[in-house]
C-alpha cells in the first residue's frame, strides 16, 4: 500500500533562473554544450534527479530557460540539493563541468545578494577527499515562490489515471519453459522481472483509477496460426483489449506464454499508436483521465524512427509512456526515446515533440533494491502530467474566449479548424505562454507608466497655473506699455498745443492788424475747445486698446478653461484604464483552474 500526504506548504513552486559562467570546454574544436541536473539526496545518500534542463549548443556563459520546482519534489526549502552541469554527448556519456549543492533556501539567498557559487568536481580516490574548486560559478538571475496546484490537488480533484501495458514476447527473451528466460514462470511462485515490473508500477496506479479495468497487449509473437503480430489483445480476445485489475494481467500474461510463439522483431510503434487512440477517444469525450503506457521490453527497438514518429503524434495527449528494459541487451538506443538525455524527439516530418512524455529505467540498475522500479519510473510522471493539464487548461481558456468574443477581434464568427489547430500548436510548443507572459508584463509596465503620469499629473495644475500667470503678467506688462506709449503721445500732442497757443499769442502782442484772428483763436483755444479736440483725437486709439485688452483676457480665460477641461478628461481616461486592468485581473483570475471539489482524500490516498 502507497499513501500520499501533502501540506499547504508542499504546493509552493520555487520558479528559477539559472546561468553559469567560465565554463570549461571539453569539445575539441567547439566551446561545451552544458545542461544542468538538478537531483534531491535520499537519506541513503542516493541522488534522485527531479529536473534537467534544455541543453544549450556551444556556450561557455549559459543562462538556461526558468525551471519550476515544488517544495513536494523538493522535499523542504532546506533539504540539500545536488546541481550538477554536465557537457552533453550524443552517446549519453555526459561530461561532468562541475557542481554545487544547496537548499533552495540557499539559492534564494544566493539571488537575494547577486553572488555566484564556484562549482568543483569530486575528489578521486586517493586524493585526500579535497574537492577541486573550479572559476566557474552558478548564479540565481531569478527566485520567486508562487502556490500551484500540484499532482496530487489534480488526482483529489477526480483526475484518473489509466494504466495500460505491453509486454515483449520476442524470441530474444528465450523459451518460457527454461530457466534462464526472462519469461520463465517460477513454480515457487517467485516474480519474474515481467512480472515484478506490473505488480509495482500496476500496484501503485491502480487505485487512482475507479473501474480497474486495463488494456493489457502483447507484442512480437505469432498467435496459433496465424502471422507475427505487433500488438494483440493479452486476453486472447479478438473484440476488446482490457483486463480485470492487476491480477487479470498477470493471469493474461501467463495464458498467452503457452499460447503464442515467441517470434520479432522488436516494435513499439503499434502498440503507442493503440494507445495513443484510447486517450485520444478519452480527450473527445471530454473525461478527466490520464493514461499510463507501461511498455516492458528486453531487446533494441527496430523501428526507431517509427517509434519516434508515434510518441511525438502522443505527446500532444494525455498519455506518458514508462519503459523497463529487462535482461543485459543493450539499451542506447532507448535512452535516444528519453527525452531527458538531451533534446526533444523529432519525427520524420521535423516536428518536435510538444512536451517529454518517456521515461526509461534498465531494470538492472535498479535491483540493488536502494531505489525501487516504482520510485524511478514515477520520478517524472507528476511533472509530465502537469505540463499536459496546464497546457489543456490554457487551450479550454482559449475556447471560451473564441465564444465569448465571438472572434471580434479576427472578424471571423466562429474559429476555423486550422486556426484551432494552429492555436494548440502554439500552446504545446510554448508560444502561447511566452505570449501571455509578455502581454502581462506589458499590462504591468503600462500600469507602472499610468501610476507615473498619475503622480505627475498631482504636479501639473500649480506649475501650469504658475506657467500662464507669468505670461498673463507679461503680456498684462506689454499692453501697460503700448498704453504708456500712447499716454506719453497724448502727452507730446498737448505739449504741441500749448507751444502753438504760445506762440499765436506772441504773435498777435506783436502783430495788431491781425489783432481780430489772434483774438478769434485765443477764445477758441480759451473756452477748452482744444482739450475736446485732444480728446476726440484719441478715442478711437482708447477704443481700439480696450478691445485688445478685452481680447486678451478673454483668450486668456479661455485657455485656462480648455487646460482644466483636459486635465479633467485625462483623469477620467486613467481612471477608466485602471478599472479596465483591474477587471481583466478578477476576469483572468476567474477563468483560473478550479479549485478540487468532491473527492475523498483519504480514499485517494490509500
Amino acid at each position: 500500500m502507497v499513501y500520499a500526504e501533502e501540506s499547504v506548504s508542499s504546493k509552493t513552486t520555487a520558479e528559477m533562473i539559472l546561468r553559469c559562467s567560465d565554463l570549461e570546454s571539453k569539445d575539441l574544436f567547439s566551446k561545451s554544450d552544458p545542461f544542468l541536473v538538478i537531483s534531491k539526496i535520499t537519506e541513503s545518500g542516493i541522488l534522485v534527479p527531479i529536473c534537467k534542463t534544455e541543453v544549450l549548443k556551444n556556450d561557455h556563459n549559459p543562462k538556461w530557460k526558468q525551471i519550476f520546482l515544488s517544495i513536494q519534489q523538493v522535499g523542504s526549502k532546506d533539504s540539500p540539493l545536488t546541481i550538477e552541469c554536465f557537457n552533453f554527448n550524443s552517446n549519453g556519456k555526459h561530461d561532468l563541468l562541475g557542481k554545487v549543492q544547496k537548499s533552495l533556501a540557499e539559492l534564494e539567498k544566493l539571488h537575494s545578494v547577486a553572488m555566484g557559487e564556484s562549482l568543483f568536481i569530486p575528489a578521486s580516490v586517493g586524493q585526500n577527499h579535497h574537492n577541486k574548486v573550479l572559476k566557474s560559478q552558478l548564479f540565481v538571475d531569478k527566485y520567486s515562490e508562487n502556490i500551484q496546484h500540484t499532482f496530487l490537488d489534480y488526482l483529489a480533484g477526480g483526475y484518473e489515471l489509466n494504466f495500460m501495458v505491453a509486454i515483449d514476447f520476442t524470441a530474444s527473451n528465450g523459451n518460457p519453459r527454461l530457466p534462464d528466460s526472462l519469461h520463465y514462470i517460477d513454480p515457487s511462485g517467485r516474480p519474474n522481472a515481467y512480472q515484478r515490473a506490473i505488480l509495482e508500477v500496476g500496484g501503485v496506479l491502480q487505485f487512482y483509477d475507479s473501474d480497474r479495468k486495463f488494456p493489457a497487449w502483447g507484442f512480437g509473437a505469432r498467435p496459433i496460426d496465424g502471422p507475427v503480430s505487433h500488438c494483440f489483445n493479452l486476453n486472447g480476445s479478438s473484440s476488446y483489449c482490457e483486463v480485470e485489475g492487476i491480477h487479470g494481467i498477470m493471469v493474461a500474461y501467463t495464458s498467452a506464454l503457452f499460447n503464442v510463439s515467441l517470434a520479432g522483431p522488436t516494435l513499439f510503434g503499434h502498440v503507442v499508436t493503440n494507445a495513443a487512440q484510447i486517450a485520444s477517444a478519452s480527450v473527445a469525450n471530454n473525461e478527466r483521465k490520464y493514461f499510463i503506457l507501461l511498455i516492458i521490453t528486453d531487446g533494441v527497438i527496430t523501428d526507431l524512427q517509427e517509434t519516434k514518429d508515434a510518441f511525438v503524434m502522443a505527446s500532444d495527449l494525455p498519455l506518458s509512456i514508462l519503459i523497463v528494459g529487462v535482461g543485459g541487451a543493450d539499451f542506447k538506443e532507448m535512452e535516444i526515446l528519453d527525452a531527458d538525455k538531451g533534446d526533444r524527439l523529432e519525427s520524420s516530418t521535423g516536428r518536435v515533440a510538444s512536451r517529454d512524455i518517456v521515461q526509461f529505467v534498465p531494470f538492472r540498475d535498479v535491483q540493488s533494491g536502494e531505489v525501487s522500479v516504482v520510485q524511478s519510473l514515477l520520478a517524472e510522471l507528476p511533472s509530465q502530467f502537469l505540463t499536459y493539464v496546464r497546457a489543456r487548461v490554457l487551450v479550454q481558456i482559449h475556447n471560451r474566449m473564441w465564444n465569448w468574443l465571438g472572434c471580434m477581434e479576427y472578424g471571423y464568427s466562429s474559429p476555423s479548424e486550422t486556426r484551432k489547430a494552429m492555436f494548440y500548436v502554439r500552446v504545446l510548443s510554448g508560444y502561447e505562454e511566452r505570449r501571455i507572459r509578455s502581454y502581462r508584463l506589458q499590462l504591468q509596465q503600462r500600469l507602472q507608466q499610468a501610476q507615473q503620469r498619475k503622480a505627475a499629473l498631482k504636479q501639473v495644475p500649480e506649475q501650469i497655473i504658475l506657467s500662464e500667470m507669468r505670461r498673463m503678467v507679461e503680456d498684462m506688462q506689454s499692453l501697460n506699455k503700448k498704453l504708456e506709449e500712447t499716454s506719453c503721445q497724448r502727452s507730446i500732442m498737448k505739449q504741441t498745443y500749448a507751444k502753438v497757443f504760445k506762440s499765436i499769442r506772441d504773435l498777435a502782442v506783436t502783430i495788431s492788424d491781425i489783432s481780430s484772428l489772434v483774438v478769434a483763436l485765443v477764445e477758441y483755444f480759451a473756452d477748452g475747445q482744444q482739450e475736446a479736440a485732444i480728446e476726440e483725437y484719441f478715442k478711437p486709439i482708447d477704443k481700439e486698446a480696450e478691445i485688445i485688452m478685452k481680447m486678451q483676457l478673454e483668450g486668456e480665460e479661455k485657455t485656462v478653461r480648455e487646460m482644466m477641461s483636459a486635465m479633467q478628461r485625462q483623469a477620467l481616461l486613467e481612471k477608466a484604464e485602471a478599472e479596465k486592468f483591474a477587471n481583466l485581473q478578477n476576469a483572468k483570475t476567474d477563468k483560473h483552474i478550479q479549485e478540487p471539489t468532491g473527492a475523498d482524500k483519504s480514499a485517494q490516498r490509500r
